[in-house]
């Protein structure tokens, strides 16, 4: 696919867009987030990703699993520098404090691509 077709494509899937809401416990409500997808764990925000509409996302860092926050925000890191999905806006509202840190480090890592 040509770069302007790419661009055309991501503008279209944007138009349509997602919000996440990444945690394995913590319910959406509770931080009154409203009209997002609450995903728990790391292979259902991977699919969500993969379909290049999702606009927004919070991150929990620990997901009850060896697959963490840091662990979409790696994958959203590669894949935006990669050409094959849009940057989407975020916020993190872990706890942890390294994770928080990691999280934000890839992130910013992939608003520069």
């Amino acid at each position: 696919m040509g770069k302007v077709l790419k661009i055309v494509d991501s503008f279209l899937k944007l138009s349509t867009g997602i919000r996440l809401f990444i945690d394995d416990l913590r319910d959406p409500k509770e931080y009154k987030v409203s009209d997002v997808v609450w995903i728990k764990n790391y292979n259902d925000a991977i699919e969500q990703l993969k379909t290049g509409k999702v606009t927004w996302i919070s991150f929990d860092h620990d997901l009850g699993s060896r697959k963490t926050g840091y662990d979409v925000a790696k994958y959203i890191e590669e894949n935006v520098h990669d050409g094959n999905i849009p940057c989407p806006e975020w916020q993190i509202h872990s706890a942890n404090p390294a994770g928080r840190q990691n999280i934000e480090r890839a992130m910013k890592n992939a608003e520069r691509f």
